[in-house]
């Protein structure tokens, strides 16, 4: 457990050294919601589309997988 703790405290400091990466794990998801969430929410509020995303609009949908993106960036 102790080797499995010592690699991720590694990573974790790898990631926090390179800024660029930082700013990229923050801005893509943020210009996914903005671009393609506020784009596309337009044209997904029907009532067959609230029906397929379980009766949430689009944003609400894609925000969960965006933050998995970002976590797993």
């Amino acid at each position: 457990m102790r080797a499995f703790e010592s690699m991720i405290y590694r990573q974790l400091m790898r990631f926090w050294r390179v800024k660029s990466r930082m700013v990229g794990a923050i801005l893509n998801p943020m210009i996914w919601l903005v671009f393609f969430g506020l784009g596309w929410s337009n044209v997904f509020n029907n009532a067959m589309s609230r029906q397929i995303f379980g009766g949430y609009d689009y944003i609400s949908f894609m925000a969960p997988g965006l933050m998995m993106m970002g976590l797993f960036s």
